[in-house]
């Protein structure tokens, strides 16, 4: 905007996904993170990529309503493992 980036995003295409693993904007432009969303994927959704996934909301909801305005075809269970115990296991990699 008028020379400055006040937004980017990073990620990858593997096999026919790309994958969408930092978007960052600055909120002070209106509509700034929907256009770096539009962008990198009009930019890097060519031909063979079928799906964008645009990973962990981490619980934020304007990017989980941003995400579910896609119409997203899954949406994966997500889970937290808790370890009561250190690995006894651990000592042996030294």
């Amino acid at each position: 905007m008028d020379g400055n980036i006040v937004g980017f995003s990073l990620g990858e295409i593997v096999g026919d996904t790309l994958f969408t693993h930092i978007e960052k904007a600055d909120r002070d432009y209106q509509g700034c993170y929907q256009m770096v969303v539009a962008q990198f994927a009009q930019q890097f959704a060519h031909e063979g990529v079928h799906f964008i996934n645009r990973e962990d909301d981490a619980g934020d909801p304007g990017l989980r309503t941003s995400k579910l305005s896609y119409h997203p075809v899954a949406l994966l269970e997500k889970y937290t493992v808790t370890v009561d115990e250190p690995c006894k296991f651990c000592d042996l990699a030294d």
